[in-house]
């Protein structure tokens, strides 16, 4: 089931919880994964992540006008370490590390951000989740 806005689901969590490609236009990393652990019953699968393993997370300036859209966009690139610190923090326990085949030199910069998509179980101490 696909929902636009945390307004338009349910009430009780679900088993898996999916955030594709979108955790990195929030303004709060925090606050983006404690509402993703708030919604899963066990399973938060967080994928498409911009991720860099050296260096600060950075605010990234999106152009994607070669592929027809007319608008420019910012978003994150996750230092590694500090986004699995922000999962642990929300209640999250990494059980899989994906690599996907996305990634590119961050223009101006001697790094390159690639996409990795993250499978978490909740921990116990969330204590929202029934059972």
């Amino acid at each position: 089931h696909f929902v636009a806005c945390a307004e338009e689901l349910p009430a009780e969590p679900f088993d898996l919880v999916v955030a594709s490609g979108s955790i990195q236009y929030g303004a709060d990393l925090g606050k983006s994964l404690e509402e993703l652990v708030k919604r899963s019953k066990d399973w938060v699968l967080v994928t498409r992540v911009p991720t860099v393993s050296h260096g600060p997370s950075v605010v990234l300036r999106q152009s994607p006008q070669r592929h027809g859209y007319d608008t420019t966009y910012h978003g994150w690139c996750f230092n590694r370490e500090e986004f699995l610190k922000a999962a642990e923090g929300s209640g999250l326990k990494l059980e899989r590390e994906f690599l996907t085949d996305l990634d590119f030199p961050l223009t101006g910069m001697e790094l390159e951000c690639r996409y990795r998509g993250y499978l978490f179980r909740r921990t116990q101490s969330t204590g929202s989740s029934p059972g």
